[in-house]
């Protein structure tokens, strides 16, 4: 979780700071993370820390 608040951190002083926290709410069945699971997509495209996989990636960074 360090890793996320200093991407959020340098995130904030950027010029424009702009991003999106993307968190797991609720799960149902089998889910490859919990409720809680977090991750950051910068302006840049590059994220930091993972939600799951590649299918959840791409619904919390594009709204799949």
């Amino acid at each position: 979780m360090n890793e996320l608040y200093t991407a959020l951190e340098r995130l904030a002083a950027a010029p424009g700071g702009r991003g999106v926290l993307i968190e797991v709410t609720a799960t149902e069945g089998s889910a490859p993370r919990t409720a809680g699971a977090r991750m950051l997509l910068g302006p840049d495209g590059v994220f930091t820390g993972t939600v799951g996989g590649g299918v959840y990636m791409n619904a919390g960074a594009y709204g799949g």
